[in-house]
């Protein structure tokens, strides 16, 4: 997949915890009413090397009544790894439940859609992300 879209805060798997705050301006999505903040944002190709490239972020609001302040972001593709906590050590406070994750993922398919993502690309981004699911959701296992 060539252009990402990320929502939310994956600042803390793409910068080292030292890094200063980064700027954001105002931005617009296509179909998009809400107020978004983007940013560039220049992460190592590798760790430990002088290379970078601009990580593109866009910062969306939770538009659910009752949601969480958890973001949702999506990462594809990249040389690096992730180097966080386990993902389900991370989410079992959310207490993500098999419908949430079926009702983000028809989320995601709509705002796909709507952008006209290919379906190849959206198959792509979610054989990425099924696999994940046991970690996420919880009770399956």
């Amino acid at each position: 997949m060539k252009s990402i879209l990320l929502l939310g805060a994956l600042l803390t798997a793409a910068v080292p915890a030292t890094a200063a705050p980064a700027a954001t301006r105002s931005c617009h999505l296509p179909g998009v009413e809400e107020a978004l903040r983007c940013l560039a944002l220049p992460v190592p190709l590798e760790p430990g090397k002088a290379a970078t490239l601009d990580l593109h972020v866009t910062i969306a609001p939770a538009l659910r009544q009752g949601a969480r302040p958890d973001p949702l972001f999506v990462l594809a593709g990249g040389p690096g790894e992730y180097t966080g906590q386990p993902l389900d050590r991370v989410h079992a406070p959310m207490g993500i439940t098999e419908a949430d994750w079926t009702l983000g993922a028809q989320e995601i398919v709509r705002a796909l859609n709507k952008n006209r993502v290919s379906k190849a690309d959206q198959n792509e981004l979610f054989a990425l992300v099924e696999p994940l699911k046991p970690q996420i959701v919880q009770g399956h296992r």
